[in-house]
């Protein structure tokens, strides 16, 4: 059974510079949500990957006011990520904000092609270190479960 993929992006964009900043991503597959926050400001060229930021660029309000842009024969796409049925809300600008709802009803691919490596959750580094103690024990119970070796 085939599950539809949905994701949305919370942007904004300063008013006095004109930068773009991403806020938020979340994909939703079935009755799970991931959900990608950023704790500081972050420039959607310093989060997107450059060709998914190009293509998005094009769909982005020109103007401040509040509107919905539906886009559905058009596809963005990112080496193995396809998004489509694009739909933006952009919001009235306020205190030089102005804040855009993003979202994408089908997503196909590689989920997260359209993240910069280092934003990809997919691909963070897991370091993983476990006192020796630790490790002993659970050897210990791990070989209690299973029974003593076996020497052949």
């Amino acid at each position: 059974m085939s599950v539809n993929r949905v994701l949305s992006m919370t942007l904004f964009r300063d008013l006095s510079t004109g930068v773009w900043y991403v806020e938020q991503v979340e994909l939703r597959y079935g009755t799970v949500r991931n959900a990608l926050r950023f704790s500081e400001l972050t420039p959607i060229g310093d989060a997107l990957s450059d060709d998914f930021v190009e293509q998005l660029r094009n769909h982005l309000p020109a103007n401040l006011n509040q509107q919905i842009i539906s886009v559905s024969g058009e596809a963005v796409s990112v080496r193995e990520f396809i998004a489509m049925d694009m739909r933006i809300l952009s919001q009235t600008a306020l205190h030089g904000i102005q804040r855009v709802i993003v979202r994408f009803n089908r997503v196909l691919g590689r989920v997260f092609d359209f993240l910069i490596p280092e934003k990809r959750p997919d691909l963070l580094p897991v370091t993983l270190t476990v006192p020796y103690d630790i490790g002993v024990r659970a050897e210990r119970q791990t070989s209690i479960a299973m029974g003593p070796p076996d020497d052949g």
